[in-house]
Formats: structure tokens, C-alpha cells, sequence
């Protein structure tokens, strides 16, 4: 089974992917949109997301296709991306605090930023947001301040893992506890020695070998 862990990517590539691979291929958009139902009461829902999965309107689609009564606000994130890599590629020095401390990013500069992004949100009367990107939830703390206690937040990267974690669970594909966990690492990006420190911050701990892959050998 394949998890395309991007909403952009699953946005404009999951339908193509499903035909062409051999493997079943799943996306982060469907189990956020359905964690959105089960969490709204008044039916208001919005999105958090790149620029471009809110243009796609995929998550528009895939909540109103399970209740076509919800209505959807996007609200185009983009700079959260930004600030999320920019700290992932040249903080090094705060991986060990990142670690213990989940609320690192949660600063003034990034609460302005946050507070001054949801603004539009603010006039709809969501109870449920969507965290459409998987960069998002490092953030998730100033996002919570933002949009305050009344507005639930739902993120779309955990809810693909619990959907995962069922489906190889009824198929009987689950690991153990004990399983050898086995990774490969590949980028298309330029800079290996940043795309290295962003993975360490994901994994907690180095990342032992990256292969650079271009763009032409993909296509």
C-alpha cells in the first residue's frame, strides 16, 4: 500500500496514481474531509491548505460528497509552509528542544502570522478547521490560539494514520511491536544536507543515507 502524505500532491495526482500503480494507493484529503464530519455540529467547516488544494477544491468535494449540506471555507495557507521549512532546513540547533518541546514553532512572529491567515475564518462561524497540509500541525498551537476554544481542530495527516493503521489491521498487514523498521530516503530536492537536518527532525535521528533523485528520471 502506498500513502501519498501530501494534500497538494493528493490534490493533483491521487485518481492518476490509483490507475497506474500495481499497489492501493491512498491520499490525506478523503480521512481529514470524513474527520471533519464527525466533528462538526454546525455543518460550517474550514480549510487551512496550500494555495493550490484550496484552488483544486478537493476538500470542497470530498465533505460535501459525505454531507452535501457542509459548507466549506478555504483558506489559503502558504506561508505556513514556508515558515515550517525555512525552520526544519536552518535550525539545526533546535532539533533537541523540537524534540521534548512540541510547541517550538509557537512564537509572537508566528502567532501574527497565524492570527492575521485565519482572519477570513473568523467571519463564518466554523466550529471545525482542517489542517489540509502535513506541514501544518507544527503550528497547530498557534492555530489553536487564533481561531480560539470554540473551533475544533482536525488534522489531516493524523487522521490518514489511523486509517491506515485500520486498513492493515483488517488485512492483517500490521507489523508487531518487535517488526525491524525499514527506511529509504529519497529527495528531488537540490540541497541534500537541508532536505537531512528536516528529515532528522522528523525521525529523531540522523537520516543514514539519502538518494538524490532528478525530476527527468521521475517523469
Amino acid at each position: 500500500i502506498m500513502v501519498i502524505a501530501c494534500n497538494t500532491a493528493t490534490a493533483a495526482a491521487l485518481r492518476l496514481a490509483q490507475q497506474v500503480l500495481d499497489v492501493p494507493v491512498i491520499g490525506v484529503i478523503a480521512p481529514g474531509a470524513r474527520a471533519a464530519i464527525n466533528s462538526t455540529r454546525t455543518r460550517r467547516v474550514g480549510v487551512l491548505a496550500t494555495n493550490l488544494t484550496i484552488r483544486s477544491g478537493a476538500y470542497t468535494r470530498a465533505i460535501q460528497d459525505l454531507d452535501a449540506g457542509v459548507d466549506v471555507y478555504g483558506c489559503p495557507a502558504s506561508s505556513f509552509v514556508e515558515v515550517v521549512e525555512h525552520e526544519l532546513a536552518s535550525g539545526a540547533h533546535l532539533q533537541e528542544q523540537w524534540l521534548e518541546n512540541e510547541d517550538i514553532f509557537d512564537t509572537p512572529a508566528v502567532r501574527a502570522l497565524v492570527g492575521a491567515t485565519v482572519e477570513p475564518l473568523r467571519d463564518h462561524g466554523i466550529d471545525t478547521v482542517v489542517l489540509g497540509c502535513t506541514h501544518f500541525p507544527l503550528l497547530v498551537g498557534p492555530i489553536r490560539h487564533a481561531l480560539g476554544p470554540g473551533v475544533r481542530v482536525v488534522s489531516s495527516a493524523e487522521e490518514t494514520t489511523r486509517e491506515l493503521t485500520d486498513i492493515l489491521t483488517r488485512r492483517e498487514q500490521l507489523a508487531g511491536d518487535d517488526a525491524e523498521p525499514q527506511h529509504r530516503f529519497a529527495t528531488t530536492a537540490d540541497n541534500i544536507a537541508e532536505f537531512a537536518v528536516a528529515g532528522s527532525f522528523i525521525f529523531g535521528q540522523p537520516l543514514k543515507s539519502i538518494e538524490h533523485i532528478d525530476i527527468d528520471e521521475l517523469k
